[in-house]
């Protein structure tokens, strides 16, 4: 945290640097008439005296006058007022522990350990001893970490907010345990402020796992898996009631929460990692564990009946880079040995927490089931190890590693859907002051050249060597750019989001259908590493879209597509078929400079 005070701030790109890049953005995915009216539009915004310079202005005020001039806009447009479930659609999630218990004493023991290890994250931060992270040998921002930490996403019809209780005078001692659908507040500082023990912790969970926590109210938190529109209604009308609006209080100010699941279904799959990030994500319906969860927290630690331990964390507040820093923190303090300690026999009970619900509400909680059950099963994941290959031959190329990946992600879209699609990647911010996400459109004319000519049997391998070289090279200049705050997407928002807030008529740029087609992109792929181990769940966050995830190891790469759909009939996206092209893709064209 000593670093947060000297980093820069992020500057505001030049304008027509912006409006040559978001051209050049356009010209693969769109027809030339198309594009000519465009350039006109764009002539006429940018033109000396015209509304662009007017904006770009009140922007570059807004850069002087604040720590970042897109962090807030980003926060409430690209969140809060999105009105789609958090599962799934928002919330992150990774698998920090494999499962290696049978019952609920083993299944309490991993919890305790885990619930002491996020304890020990929270400590760095108030203490400001936060690892420092770098990227190309700058320090990156650390202000997302201090969000997650006894925050919550309130609900509204409209648009959401966000609170952050650990800022005020008095910061939060409890944390909040849902187990079997019921919640439970409990402190885990003594009144002397003194941090309980593992065993003290472990005493606690027993208390709230005792047989005798029947389950006799209402699974409250399933309605947190709803769209937000929905569960801001609901919302209004639960907090009428006082004993309802206290012990959402007690949820929404805790430091974390905690999920006790319950047993999972038996299932036939090799793969226990993408068991474990299915009920990660989605608690797997309601008849499983979806109803044991409040996705409104920053935080919430998973921990399965077998001992499988992962993290849901709230994307709105913070970014995938940053939740994997907190899942390597957590694993690594999990690991350590602890020495024993004596409990005190002064603990204060668990309380568990009340509901009045009504026969409107609870009606509402059973198409909140319903709709979870929906989740669950139109999510489509599926994972890959690629043993062919990693960083080291592509460096002995002399090609980036993650551009190649790039490359190869839209490859096998283009052989699977028959058709170009529109990609993007995120970049992080974190290098400027409460810096978080842009990204670049990575389909570009020479990304397309290559894609196009690859299985054309005509074209020499040279040639395809030659195009996929300077496709390449487009994507690791622009990488270096956006990794300089010069974001294209980014600006253009902000440009957007300023005219609103100047009251001043939506620019025509805004309204053409171009620009939303720029940026509504069919996959994003983006590098997600890790020091421990950890496995990052994927999600997308549209209807649209393919997610991909990947790792670039020295001798092999890690991959993660998942897509989502509501209907179970006549499916377009298809995680397994994209997933084994992508491989197929990546064989191929490691073969070509072998080959040649």
């Amino acid at each position: 945290m000593s670093q947060q005070k000297d980093l820069p701030k992020m500057p505001v790109p030049p304008l027509k640097q912006t409006c040559d890049q978001y051209l050049s953005a356009l010209e693969p995915v769109v027809e030339p008439d198309d594009l000519q009216r465009t350039k006109q539009l764009v002539e006429e915004f940018q033109k000396p005296g015209g509304v662009g310079e007017k904006l770009q202005r009140g922007l570059q005020r807004k850069a002087e006058s604040t720590d970042n001039w897109s962090t807030e806009t980003y926060m409430k447009y690209l969140f809060l007022k999105q009105r789609k479930p958090l599962p799934i659609f928002s919330n992150m999630a990774g698998v920090i522990r494999a499962p290696d218990c049978t019952d609920i004493a083993g299944q309490l023991r991993v919890a305790a350990d885990a619930i002491v290890a996020v304890l020990h994250y929270k400590l760095l931060i108030d203490t400001g001893t936060l690892p420092v992270q770098y990227v190309q040998g700058f320090p990156m921002c650390n202000m997302q970490h201090e969000n997650f930490i006894s925050s919550c996403r309130i609900p509204h019809p409209e648009a959401d907010s966000f609170v952050f209780f650990d800022k005020t005078p008095n910061p939060p001692k409890h944390i909040t345990l849902i187990h079997n659908g019921q919640l439970f507040m409990m402190n885990v500082y003594h009144s002397d402020g003194t941090q309980l023990s593992k065993e003290e912790v472990h005493i606690q969970l027993q208390r709230i796992c005792d047989p005798s926590q029947e389950a006799d109210q209402e699974p409250v938190g399933v309605m947190t898996s709803q769209r937000r529109d929905i569960w801001g209604r609901v919302y209004e009308k639960l907090i009428t009631d006082e004993t309802n609006r206290q012990s959402l209080l007690t949820i929404q100010s805790s430091i974390f929460s905690v999920c006790l699941d319950g047993p999972s279904p038996a299932k036939i799959d090799p793969s226990q990692r993408r068991i474990g990030m299915h009920q990660m994500l989605t608690g797997e319906g309601s008849s499983c564990n979806g109803t044991n969860r409040w996705y409104d927290k920053g935080l919430q630690v998973v921990v399965g009946r077998n001992g499988l331990c992962g993290l849901q964390m709230s994307h709105s507040v913070a970014d995938g880079i940053v939740a994997m820093e907190l899942m390597d923190i957590t694993r690594e303090h999990m690991k350590l040995e602890k020495p024993p300690t004596s409990p005190r026999e002064d603990l204060c009970p668990p309380q568990k927490l009340k509901f009045n619900i009504t026969a409107e509400v609870k009606e509402d909680i059973q198409e909140a089931k319903q709709h979870a059950d929906k989740l669950a099963k139109g999510f489509d994941l599926k994972l890959k190890d690629f043993s062919h290959f990693g960083k080291n031959f592509l460096k002995s190329l002399k090609m980036s590693p993650d551009s190649f990946v790039q490359m190869a992600t839209q490859l096998a879209y283009f052989r699977v859907h028959k058709q170009l699609p529109v990609t993007v990647e995120p970049v992080t911010l974190r290098m400027f002051k409460n810096g978080r996400l842009g990204v670049i459109n990575t389909t570009t004319n020479e990304s397309v050249a290559f894609i196009k000519a690859f299985d054309d049997p005509s074209i020499q391998s040279s040639e395809k060597v030659d195009l996929l070289k300077k496709a390449l090279k487009v994507q690791s200049r622009n990488i270096i750019r956006a990794i300089q705050g010069q974001v294209t997407d980014l600006h253009l928002f902000g440009l957007e989001m300023q005219a609103a807030e100047e009251n001043i008529p939506t620019p025509e740029i805004f309204k053409d259908a171009n620009y939303e087609k720029c940026f509504a992109c069919q996959v994003l792929a983006g590098q997600i590493t890790t020091t421990s181990s950890n496995y990052p769940c994927s999600s997308p966050e549209t209807v649209e879209l393919y997610d991909i995830n990947y790792g670039i190891m020295s001798d092999h790469m890690e991959f993660v597509v998942s897509c989502f759909e509501y209907s179970e009939t006549n499916r377009v996206k298809d995680s397994a078929k994209l997933i084994q092209a992508l491989e197929d893709a990546l064989v191929d064209m490691g073969n070509l400079f072998k080959q040649s």
